[in-house]
């Protein structure tokens, strides 16, 4: 399945540096809560834990052990998936993520 098969909200894509679909990048929505967002994504189940390197990001996990970087200030969303995941089952996996990412982001609009 290719980039643009993906049938995914928020305009999932590979990332530029993505290397055998690891890292995923979403589009965060014009006009996001970014106040509510934090609650918003664990209340469709993603833990937050501590930052990914000194700059302001939120970092997220999903029971998959799936990582979410969020750059508050850029509006950055970036999807890692877990290194253990099996190859063909990425494309899946980010897109199951993302559609996680977007009901959580719903209830962010202004």
């Amino acid at each position: 399945m290719s980039t643009s098969e993906i049938d995914a909200p928020l305009n999932l894509r590979k990332d530029r540096a993505c290397i055998d679909d690891l890292l995923w990048r979403l589009d965060l929505p014009e006009g996001t809560n970014l106040d509510a967002m934090p609650a918003a994504l664990e209340g469709v189940g993603l833990t937050r834990s501590g930052q990914a390197s000194n700059l302001p990001m939120w970092v997220f996990f999903s029971a998959e052990e799936h990582r979410l970087l969020v750059v508050p200030a850029t509006g950055r969303l970036q999807l890692r998936m877990h290194y253990a995941t099996p190859r063909e089952d990425r494309v899946s996996a980010a897109s199951a993520l993302a559609e996680q990412v977007d009901r959580a982001l719903a209830s962010c609009q202004k």
